[in-house]
Parts: C-alpha cells; sequence; structure tokens
C-alpha cells in the first residue's frame, strides 16, 4: 500500500509539473504572438472611457499631428475602440478558456497619443496594470479605479478628482490644480507634490501618506489604519487627520489652531492658538509638527 500511495504521488507531481510546463509554454507563444495595432482617431471626441483588465495605460501629447491608440491583442484577448457620442471607448474583449488564462503573460501597454490636450472626462477602470498620464492635459473631471497598479498622474483637473486602487501606489505631481481630489487605497502610498487641490480627501488602510509642497484652498482630511502621514510645506484651511497606527510628522505654512492627541506616543506641536484648525489624532504613533 505504501508503495502504491509513493508511486501515486510521483505521478500526480509529475503530471503537475507537465501541466506548468505546458501552461508556460503557452503564456510565453500568446505573448510572442500577440500582434501589434493601431486605431487612428478621426472623429471628434471630448470624453476618453477606458474599460481594460491586464493593460498598462499611457496618455502622450501627439508630436506626429495624429491622435491614434498604438497597442497588442491576440485572437481571443483584444480591444474594441471606438468613438460614440463625443466619446473615445476603449473596451478589452477576453473570450478565453479559465484555463487559457493560467500562465498567460500579458501585461501590454495601451499607448494613446493625442493632440487635444482639454477634454471633458477621463473615465479609466482597470484590472491589473499601471495607468500614466502626462502633463500637457486637462481634464474637468478625472475617475479612475485599478485593483493592482501603480497611477502616476501629472495632468490638470477643473472640477474633480475621484481615484481608487486596491494595491499600488498613487502619485499625482506637478498638477497644478486638481479640483476636489478623493482618494481611496487599500494598500500602497499616496503622494502629492506640487499641486493645488481645492480640497482634498484620502482614506488608507495600509500605506504612506506624504505631502510636498501641497496648498489646498478648503480642508484636509485623512484617514488610515496603518502607515504614517508626513507633510512638507504644505497648508489648507483646515487640516484634519486620524489614524490607527502611524506617525504625524512634518511642515505647515501658516498658523492654526493645534487639536493633538496620540494614547500612545509623544506629542510635539506649536501652542499657537489662531487660524484654522489642526485636529491630528492617533491611537499608536507620535506627533511632530511644526511651522516651515
Amino acid at each position: 500500500m505504501k508503495k502504491i500511495i509513493i508511486g501515486l504521488a510521483s505521478f500526480l507531481g509529475a503530471s503537475l509539473l507537465i501541466l506548468v510546463v505546458i501552461g508556460v509554454v503557452r503564456g510565453i507563444y500568446q505573448k510572442r504572438t500577440a500582434e501589434t495595432k493601431e486605431f487612428q482617431i478621426t472623429e471628434s471626441y471630448n470624453k476618453i472611457e477606458i474599460d481594460v483588465e491586464t493593460y498598462n495605460i499611457n496618455i502622450h501629447l501627439s508630436d506626429t499631428g495624429e491622435n491614434k491608440a498604438v497597442y497588442k491583442d491576440q485572437k481571443k484577448n483584444y480591444l474594441v475602440l471606438k468613438v460614440e457620442n463625443e466619446t473615445l471607448k476603449i473596451e478589452q474583449q477576453d473570450n478565453r478558456k479559465f484555463y487559457e488564462k493560467f500562465f498567460s503573460f500579458d501585461g501590454y501597454d495601451l499607448d494613446l497619443y493625442l493632440t487635444k490636450t482639454i477634454l471633458e472626462l477621463l473615465d479609466i477602470e482597470s484590472t491589473t496594470g499601471n495607468i500614466e498620464i502626462n502633463k500637457e492635459f486637462q481634464f474637468n473631471n478625472v475617475q479612475m479605479e485599478t485593483t493592482t497598479g501603480n497611477i502616476d498622474f501629472l495632468a490638470k483637473v477643473t472640477n474633480k478628482t475621484d481615484i481608487e486602487v486596491t494595491t499600488g501606489n498613487i502619485k499625482l505631481v506637478d498638477c497644478e490644480t486638481l479640483g476636489d481630489v478623493e482618494i481611496e487605497s487599500s494598500t500602497g502610498n499616496v503622494t502629492l507634490e506640487n499641486c493645488n487641490p481645492n480640497s482634498l480627501s484620502v482614506e488608507l488602510s495600509t500605506g504612506k501618506t506624504k505631502l510636498i509642497n501641497v496648498i489646498v484652498a478648503n480642508n484636509i482630511n485623512i484617514e488610515g489604519s496603518t502607515g504614517d502621514v508626513i507633510f512638507d510645506g504644505i497648508d489648507a484651511a483646515n487640516i484634519y487627520v486620524e489614524l490607527s497606527t502611524g506617525d504625524v510628522e512634518g511642515t505647515i505654512l501658516s498658523s492654526k489652531f493645534f487639536v493633538a492627541k496620540s494614547d500612545t506616543g509623544d506629542v510635539d506641536v506649536p501652542e499657537t492658538r489662531d487660524g484654522g484648525e489642526c485636529r491630528i489624532r492617533v491611537s499608536t504613533g507620535d506627533i511632530d509638527i511644526s511651522y516651515k
């Protein structure tokens, strides 16, 4: 009986190894046989809606005068692109069987080269992939949601910026205006640098929030479970921070009325009692704020 069990285990192990090898070979083959395509955008558009699973999304300023999308796809896993009701729509169609997705090394790039720089809406939904929006663009509203991937955003937003990430880092850099900003992240770091939002709300489960040279016209609201909050030359009408575990430290620019408390940790803040509120509450961690 023992020999039979050992033999069966060996057979199952060898079979699993063969399946893994076949899957890897299939994935490599699919990657190598993916076809590069171009979609010429000839119709007028004022909005961009993208709904993909496994593409890195990059939006560039065109240097050729063409509006086009450059991407790769496969026979059963491809993009559908069209302009409809003044909206450039890009959707991924994945018709593979579930077993065909195993060991499929997707991770293709979707590159948009656009001449039009002022747009009404950018709406992106992505499952796995990074998003990069270059600095030449301005949107009235931006909505971005990704499950796993980083977001690098350098454009301007006049009305509202809404970003939701499950696992990945979010960077908004040199954006100047961003409108009302709402950011929600489960795992990852959030960084804003050289930006001037109308308001800023950050909700973070695990990760660091870092604000560098950020001037907010109205309020900053930051809530986190585990992670530090770092300020470097920032300001707002009122500042509210609440953390379970993490330190809050850094510099702000104008006088505030401080209300700061840590259940387990040191607290060192200015004793000023004028200006807007700076209310910081930490369960476990230190608070160290000063004027720059």
